[in-house]
């Protein structure tokens, strides 16, 4: 179940970052998510207030523009204003280096259903309840009771 809950995870990350195009510069932006953290460094350096900047960004456009929000002039535009850490960078490479930007740990356990799953089940391994210990168990599912 851990397995199947970070495969959705992880294809809810992908589906929701791919550009419009499928030209092959666009398909390998994409496709970067999938490959060691060497492979898939952004195209610019971002100190740590510009990533921060670009994941609010992120955050907040999404809602404003739609899920298809960087691929929009405006947005960036918005972005550079409301962002001044931004302003030096050009649509293509804000851009580029959000598709490049991998998703956090932290915001993969709080954005997304993996993070109450591991922890539901943390709290059941470390407390030793069992489903076998409730009225509503399958008798054939407790083995040795």
């Amino acid at each position: 179940l851990l397995l199947l809950g970070v495969h959705k995870c992880v294809a809810f990350v992908v589906h929701h970052r791919q550009p419009k195009s499928t030209s092959a510069a666009s398909t390998s932006l994409v496709r970067a998510n999938l490959f060691p953290k060497k492979e898939r460094e952004p195209s610019i350096a971002l100190t740590d207030e510009q990533d921060q900047a670009l994941r609010d960004v992120a955050k907040d456009f999404d809602v404003l523009y739609g899920p298809r929000w960087f691929e929009d002039a405006e947005a960036w535009d918005k972005a550079r204003s409301q962002y001044g850490v931004l302003a030096g960078y050009s649509d293509e490479e804000l851009r580029t280096a959000f598709i490049r930007q991998g998703p956090r740990l932290v915001d993969v356990l709080t954005e997304t259903p993996l993070g109450p799953f591991v922890l539901v089940n943390l709290i059941a391994y470390f407390t030793g309840f069992s489903w076998c210990n409730t009225p509503w168990h399958a008798e054939g599912a407790c083995i040795g009771r």
